[in-house]
């Protein structure tokens, strides 16, 4: 990562001077700012590297559908796990003690006359207090959910499309609706590639290209070609690539993201808390997530129907006919092989469905065959001629079958853009 902050762990509580509290410009609450007198922390502060993303980046505040910023939540790995996770709750405790006394000395600002009175220590003031980190809720059979830090990004208003609701019940209320997801449209990028759609406090995205070979650091790109509902780049009338800015569309819930936030300011309401103003988000996209099928076999998403093709072709062209006879201990020796072997397959995220049912059909020949011979006894010498004529059959009907099968892949294959191929 390029940019040159420094490490929220390494902030000195001495350094952070919170200022007395002023009335929001909404009307809605009030703020307290907060300067730093190091200067290295001045503009803003990185998070752990490669936290989980929880959730979606959805809309915050009361009135979703005009909010004008929106939350991103990060999962944090249990104690003991990360050392630099370790450092980063030990800081955040810190912080939230230099707060909670700051709270307690000017009780009356912060809570009102009436209420100051029973504010009489920091215990009591940590009731009305949200913490730097949120603590990780109670789940079933005594297993807890991640603790978690939230940051809101700002500057993305003018680029939702619409918000999906879902209906929840929520404190035992039914049907409350809740957003389930926003669905982004493309920030256009600027054909000079400037950024002038961007205004200073707007969050900013970077999506993961991979590693450097030479130096081995990650890498990361600010912006991607549009492509349309197949997944195809979409071209101007030049047949130039249109690009788009990376945004929270592509911070997506079991991705992992390294953060650079500015702790700014204290929002004081009913409760009160740190704001968390998120400039920087390094997202590297979650892997294609894997599920059991019959056999044990494994089968993956594909990306890219052109990797499909070629693998389907290569499968074709490696057919061979199958054996006219096994006899019964090869048959089990090899049953018991391709059943280990259906457990492991994946080729280049494609299934390989077709060699699957091939081996059934052959191993259920194979043993039907094997079977019947143990039970002819004395037949023996006419049921091998039989078994002859029909593995003969077998062959060129297996032979017609397979030839037809790669004429189709070709066929498949061929009405793809030459470009592709």
């Amino acid at each position: 990562m390029s940019s040159p902050y420094q490490a929220f762990a390494d902030v000195s509580c001495a350094s952070i001077a919170i200022k007395n509290l002023s009335q929001n410009k909404g009307g809605k609450g009030q703020s307290c700012f907060i300067d730093y007198s190091d200067p290295k922390f001045a503009r803003a502060m990185t998070a752990p590297k490669d936290l989980r993303v929880l959730w979606n980046v959805k809309p915050s505040g009361e009135n979703v559908e005009d909010a004008f910023s929106f939350n991103l939540e990060l999962g944090l790995p249990p104690q003991g796990e990360r050392k630099d996770v370790d450092d980063f709750r030990s800081k955040a405790t810190e912080v939230d003690t230099l707060i909670l006394n700051f709270a307690l000395r000017n009780k009356v600002d912060f809570f009102g006359s009436q209420k100051a009175k029973s504010m009489s220590s920091v215990d009591v003031v940590r009731g009305a207090y949200t913490p730097f980190i949120k603590e990780g809720k109670e789940a079933k059979e005594g297993a807890k959910y991640d603790d978690s830090i939230h940051g809101k990004v700002y500057g993305w208003k003018d680029y939702v499309d619409h918000i999906v609701y879902k209906d929840c019940t929520v404190k035992g209320v039914p049907n409350t609706k809740m957003v389930d997801n926003v669905v982004w449209k493309p920030r256009i990028c600027d054909p000079s590639g400037r950024m002038s759609n961007f205004k200073e406090g707007d969050t900013r995205f970077y999506l993961f290209m991979g590693k450097d070979p030479v130096t081995n650091t990650d890498t990361y790109t600010e912006r991607v070609p549009i492509t349309d509902a197949t997944g195809r780049p979409v071209q101007d009338e030049r047949n130039n690539l249109q690009y788009r800015w990376v945004g929270p569309g592509d911070c997506m819930r079991g991705s992992k993201a390294t953060v650079v936030f500015q702790m700014s300011k204290l929002y004081v309401a009913a409760s009160f808390g740190p704001i968390n103003a998120i400039r920087e988000v390094y997202i590297k996209p979650a892997p294609p997530r894997e599920r059991g099928v019959l056999g044990g076999a494994k089968i993956v998403q594909v990306v890219d129907p052109l990797q499909a093709a070629r693998a389907l072709q290569a499968l074709m062209n490696s057919e061979e006919p199958e054996e006219e006879e096994e006899d019964s201990g090869s048959t089990t020796h090899n049953n018991n092989n391709n059943n280990k072997a259906k457990d492991d397959e994946i080729d280049s995220g494609v299934v390989q469905e077709e060699e699957v049912v091939s081996e059934r059909v052959h191993s259920s020949s194979s043993s039907s065959s094997n079977n019947n011979q143990g039970a002819a006894g004395g037949d023996k010498k006419r049921k091998k001629a039989e078994s002859g004529d029909e593995s003969s059959h077998k062959k060129k009907k297996s032979s017609s079958s397979s030839s037809s099968s790669s004429s189709s892949s070709k066929a498949a294959l061929s009405e793809l853009p030459e470009n592709d191929l």
